[in-house]
Parts: structure tokens; sequence; C-alpha cells
């Protein structure tokens, strides 16, 4: 009889204590990961010229183990990237659209679009091509 009540008891507690103990502590659902920013790697600009390249990082918080991305390039080339840091180039004058998507191994995902976010410059307006966005300066004494 004491074997018969203790596989009672072990069999309620595994009904009524182990999913709840799976359900708080084993089995936690994964948050959605959140994408603080992108923006271009030092030394780029988002105001560029036809044929320039342009390398991009994303900030992701959120997320514990392998994630995944999904770049979107309108206009850029290539068009999509499924990498960290891509390097894009742009051969056509225009403001485009860049997103970026991260998909965290278990599947839960996220978003940002940043609208006419590059704008590309036509290198045929300007013979000197020179960015408007940045000036050179010249020095009058040697250092």
């Amino acid at each position: 009889m004491k074997t018969f009540t203790s596989k009672m008891l072990i069999l309620i507690l595994s009904l009524t204590v182990l999913p709840f103990l799976l359900s708080t502590t084993c089995l936690k659902e994964e948050s959605d990961p959140e994408i603080v920013d992108f923006y271009p790697d030092t030394g780029y600009s988002t105001f560029i010229y036809e044929g320039d390249d342009i390398r991009f990082h994303v900030e992701v918080t959120g997320v514990s183990g392998y994630h995944y991305f999904i770049w979107v390039f309108e206009g850029g080339d290539p068009e999509r990237y499924e990498y960290s840091d891509p390097l894009i180039t742009y051969w056509n004058e225009g403001t485009y659209t860049v997103s970026v998507r991260v998909i965290t191994d278990a599947g839960a995902s996220t978003w940002l679009i940043k609208n006419n976010y590059i704008t590309v410059y036509s290198t045929s307006n300007d013979p000197n091509n020179i960015n408007p966005y940045y000036e050179e300066i010249e020095a009058d004494e040697e250092y």
C-alpha cells in the first residue's frame, strides 16, 4: 500500500507541479529583438555619388544566441543582403529607402525602415565631383 501511495503522489506532483516549473523556468519564451538603430559605419555618409559604396552597421538588443539579418536596399547593389555589415553600391542618382529585419533562431523578428535615407548624387552634374556636404579646406601654413 505504501508503494501505491508514493506512486500516486509522484503522479499527482508530475501532473500539477512539473508543468508549472517548466513553464516558468525552462520553457521561457524569447522576446522579440529590438533594433536600436542602423547607420553607415565610420567614414561613410548617407550622401554619396553614383558608383560609391556605403557600409552599414546595425545595433540590436534583446537577442541571445544566433540571429539573422535581412537587409533591403532600394536602388542598391545588391538589393538584398543577409549578413550583419553589408557594403552596398548605388549606381543611380536618387533618394532611397533602407530597411533591415532581425530574426532570432527562435523565430522572433522585427523590422526597422528608414525612408529616403540614402541620397545619391549624379557625377555628371558636378564636373569636380565635390560632395556638397564636405568641403576641402586649404591650409595657409605648414605644420
